[in-house]
């Protein structure tokens, strides 16, 4: 605001000073607020400092800028709206309206608007002080939006005193007061936040005109021109509080609640991004969201100038407990599940999806099947997906399916007690050790009863094979590795298990004389075989428990499997039936 060019603007001044005015600052009602305003801003030697202690104060104002300082100072402009002060127009360069045609009014305002929406970086709408305090009927109507005038003039341009400003502003102030300030001077920032203090220890809040306004029930009208919001009996007074965001579980997701003050529309995002102008969706109900984020909400009664504080709320997801398949008595049961949701399975070895069968407790299994299982919607995450194969042998496995060459053979030496499974596991491509072998042998003989002393020193009595090592010595199935060893932990090659299972069949009694003694001769690297174990590598050839690889190899060198022994065990049983 600059010198009143015009004598009713003068004379009007002084009469709201003095002669409606009562002589001390004063309130009505049990909230005190006060709309502070500073006009011709902003200013980069002053407006900073006073955005720094309004930060300090909790204090909001409105600030009624030129386009030309605007423009100078966008940075300013900025930071003044994202610290929840309104942005005003004052024109571009203070110009006198009445004095001005219509469409010279209308490119003024239009042209400040645009300076200060490059600003802040949103398209908003701004409400407008006339310079000079002069308007009219002709202004106020091609301005098409709420102007606004003053009810205290703190004379700061006039006096540039800190003091004087800081007493007028004391001495006239009241609640619903429209406080006029230049952020142009030194002085009026010191007076200004002086004040400040010491009205906020009276119990008024400082809040800008659109606020100001909401709170004592009166909306802003285009076209009118406002000097004071004194107490009404409109209007609840309150400040606007920020939403409240909360959710909880359904079975279409979270659903999210968004409360807010009944003054204000709720505007939120679902990105973890800030609700602005330009982004966000207005809050209609409840919604949900179907994966972990972060709401943010903001109840807006103007973006520039009454607005909450933005609230945020972590969507948190629970996962599904990931299921556990068990069998029992010919079913299939799942535990380790979360108490109250869906899980579904297939029998087929697809992935469920909630098209898939519902389990709702232990049903009948059928062998060689593979269950999959999976825990999915409710407003949760899905489980992952688990599988096992129901064998035969009514055992579960985790890590073989039916259909691989080995599958039938491994089950079938798994349900006769053969092969132990670790856990659900077949663990087929694990290498075989003496020690293991000696006691799939010993199984296989119906685990008879030994006695006798243990003829190997490196085979201690507590050890899972003892009697298993003690049987294959005495039955002939073994002699040792020499020196009193019979080293159980060392892998058994294919040929060596060749030599086992020969011994093995000749302590049952079979006859293997009559073998034909060329078996082994359809293999492209029996030269490789050890010239001591051919005769033992041969007869299983024979019997048609070892039929080599697919190129033709015998491979007698390398470590068998367990799903390897698992095939020549079985085949050895019918082989001697």
């Amino acid at each position: 605001m600059r010198k009143f060019t015009k004598i009713t603007a003068v004379l009007l001044t002084v009469l709201l000073l003095v002669g409606i005015m009562p002589p001390n600052a004063q309130a009505v009602g049990s909230t005190k607020l006060i709309a502070l305003t500073f006009d011709d801003g902003p200013s980069a030697a002053n407006t900073g400092r006073l955005l720094d202690g309004l930060k300090a104060r909790g204090a909001h104002v409105s600030f009624f800028m030129t386009g030309q300082n605007a423009k100078r100072n966008p940075s300013l402009v900025k930071r003044a709206y994202e610290e929840g002060h309104q942005i005003c127009s004052h024109t571009y360069d203070h110009a006198l309206l009445t004095n001005l045609k219509n469409s010279d009014i209308k490119s003024q305002l239009d042209k400040t608007n645009k300076i200060l929406d490059d600003a802040i970086g949103y398209d908003l709408s701004y409400c407008l002080r006339p310079p000079y305090g002069g308007y009219n009927d002709r202004v106020l109507s091609t301005a098409n939006t709420p102007c606004y005038y003053w009810s205290v003039d703190t004379r700061d341009w006039e006096s540039r005193n800190a003091n004087s400003a800081y007493n007028m502003f004391i001495r006239y102030a009241r609640d619903g007061s429209i406080v006029l300030m230049h952020d142009l001077y030194g002085t009026t920032v010191t007076a200004a936040l002086n004040a400040i203090d010491t009205l906020q220890k009276q119990g008024y809040e400082f809040v800008t005109l659109s606020e100001l306004q909401v709170r004592r029930g009166i909306t802003p009208t285009a076209g009118k021109i406002y000097f004071d919001v004194y107490p009404t009996s409109h209007g609840t007074d309150k400040p606007l509080t920020a939403p409240v965001i909360s959710y909880q579980q359904t079975d279409g997701g979270k659903k999210v609640v968004i409360k807010g003050d009944s003054r204000a529309r709720i505007i939120y995002t679902t990105d973890g991004t800030d609700p602005t102008p330009e982004h966000g969706y207005r809050y209609k109900g409840a919604f949900s969201v179907n994966d972990r984020t972060i709401v943010k909400a903001i109840s807006v009664v103007y973006w520039n100038g009454f607005k909450s504080g933005i609230v945020s709320k972590k969507i948190s997801y629970t996962t599904l407990a990931t299921p556990k398949i068990t069998a029992a008595d010919g079913k299939i049961t799942l535990t380790g599940t979360t108490a109250g949701a869906s899980y579904y399975y297939t029998a087929n070895g697809a992935v469920p999806t909630s098209s898939s069968a519902r389990y709702t407790g232990s049903f009948t299994a059928v062998p060689d099947t593979v269950y999959t299982v999976k825990g999915i919607g409710g407003g949760y995450y899905s489980s992952a997906s688990v599988w096992a194969t129901y064998g035969a042998s009514g055992k579960l496995y985790t890590d073989v399916k039916p259909g691989i060459w080995y599958y039938a053979a491994a089950d079938r030496a798994v349900g006769e007690g053969i092969l132990e499974l670790t856990g659900t596991k077949l663990l087929p491509h694990s290498a075989v050790t003496r020690a293991q072998l000696v006691t799939m042998l010993y199984r296989m003989a119906g685990s008879p009863t030994v006695s006798g002393d243990m003829p190997f020193d490196d085979v201690p009595e507590s050890a899972k094979y003892h009697d298993a090592v003690k049987w294959a010595y005495k039955s002939g199935i073994t002699i040792g590795c020499g020196y009193g060893k019979f080293e159980p932990d060392e892998l058994v090659t294919r040929e060596q298990t060749c030599a086992f299972l020969t011994r093995y069949a000749e302590h049952l009694g079979k006859d293997l004389s009559g073998l034909d003694k060329t078996a082994i001769d359809a293999f492209s690297d029996k030269a490789a075989v050890e010239p001591s174990i051919a005769y033992s590598v041969n007869a299983m050839c024979a019997l048609g428990v070892v039929r080599g690889y697919e190129d033709g190899t015998i491979g007698p060198r390398y470590p068998i499997t367990r799903a390897e022994a698992a095939v020549m065990l079985t085949r050895l049983e019918d082989a001697l039936k």
